[in-house]
């Protein structure tokens, strides 16, 4: 009888101990992946890694030219995942189609929210690190400066710009840079065209009745108008804001 006590004993430990075991910690594992605070490496080695999976689409992108900043539009070609760790990743294309940026996005937190975006152009790189408060963008790996909302910084700290997107109360909003109205940019909106249904009941009596998912109309439109011929500077800072723009609000990881 000892033995076979002592067999399902360990039978117990093998099929059931070791298994919740495991699972407890797989899960308490891929939360603290998940969260919006990391450890400096990871958050380094995370980059990195972004960063060699977004040139290696380069190849794959049209030249990108001076006027190509009124060409850009909100046509995105991508796939996404959502989890505790959400990613964005695809091409942004010209209002003729051609591919003029590869981006990778990656979100994380679920209340104190995180974000990193790297766009590619054939001779131009962004990074975008994100938290609740401002976004830090870096050209070409330097830092360029920071835009919180209604301000814009330059990499000294100093203010140098505004912009009204979230009180505009229009589909657009202005970009003022050295005191002049720069451009306007149209606000994106989600390019899901199918989302789920708000209404849907998770368990409906008559599955029949209620539609999980809803269609989403989307269009394409053009994402910048000029105001003024830019400087370099300024050129720079709105192509910033535009590609930002596109990525960020193309999709709304809580639908």
């Amino acid at each position: 009888m000892d033995i076979i006590g002592a067999f399902f004993t360990i039978l117990t430990i093998l099929f059931v101990v070791l298994p919740t075991i495991g699972i407890v910690l797989l899960i308490r594992y891929v939360i603290k992946k998940s969260k919006a605070d990391q450890p400096k490496h990871v958050l380094e080695k995370e980059q990195h890694d972004m960063l060699a999976k977004a040139r290696s689409k380069k190849h794959k992108l049209s030249q990108w030219q001076k006027q190509s900043i009124e060409e850009i539009s909100n046509d995105l070609n991508f796939n996404y995942v959502k989890g505790f760790t959400r990613r964005f990743n695809g091409y942004i294309k010209s209002l003729n189609g051609e591919s003029l940026l590869y981006f990778r996005r990656l979100d994380r937190g679920q209340f104190k929210t995180t974000s990193k975006i790297i766009a590619i152009a054939s001779n131009f790189e962004i990074f975008y690190s994100q938290t609740q408060e401002e976004i830090s963008v870096y050209v070409n790996e330097a830092f360029f400066g920071k835009i919180s909302p209604g301000k814009i910084f330059n990499s000294k700290q100093e203010l140098i710009g505004t912009h009204n997107r979230m009180t505009s109360g229009k589909p657009y909003y202005e970009v003022i840079l050295n005191n002049q109205r720069i451009a306007y940019v149209l606000k994106n909106t989600e390019r899901r065209t199918l989302l789920k249904n708000p209404f849907h009941d998770a368990r409906p009596s008559n599955p029949l009745e209620v539609d999980v998912f809803e269609q989403n109309p989307v269009s394409i439109n053009e994402m910048m108008q000029l105001c003024k011929a830019p400087d370099d500077y300024e050129y720079h800072w709105l192509r910033c804001i535009v590609i930002y723009e596109i990525i960020y609000y193309g999709i709304d990881f809580l639908q």
